[in-house]
């Protein structure tokens, strides 16, 4: 099972499901962009996370460096908001147009952000199997 943690600037943090086992719906987290420090997703045991002040991924608590000449230095990220989307194949017969079978495909988390003029995102996909891609565009 994969869910979201949010953790903002004040210290407070808000998880996908509260200790009663009730889902908060990830516009909760929209409504606080600007506070937002960072957002992680946890599937089983590992978590993978994105800081949104400047835009480093680590993966079970440990960084992951990524050698970047394109976004250095990250200080000079500007309006830095976070990605977070999940992508699904639906199959369906063609005779019976019911579905056949739904499939996660991954979880993603990452960051948008302006500079240099430009906009830039970098997002990890997190797949079902644990391991993951850096995506840039």
């Amino acid at each position: 099972m994969v869910s979201w943690h949010a953790g903002f600037r004040d210290g407070s943090r808000l998880d996908q499901f509260d200790k009663n086992g009730n889902e908060i719906l990830f516009g909760a987290v929209k409504n606080r962009f600007n506070e937002l420090k960072v957002l992680s997703i946890s599937q089983g045991e590992i978590q993978y996370t994105v800081s949104l002040l400047d835009g480093m991924f680590s993966i079970g608590g440990k960084c992951l460096y990524v050698l970047d000449t394109n976004i250095y230095p990250p200080e000079k990220l500007e309006n830095i908001r976070p990605i977070y989307f999940e992508r699904w194949k639906h199959d369906f017969s063609a005779s019976g147009g019911h579905q056949l079978k739904k499939e996660h495909l991954f979880t993603a988390i990452g960051f948008q952000a302006n500079y240099n003029g430009r906009n830039i995102k970098r997002y990890l996909e997190i797949y079902p199997s644990g391991d993951c891609k850096i995506r840039e565009k």
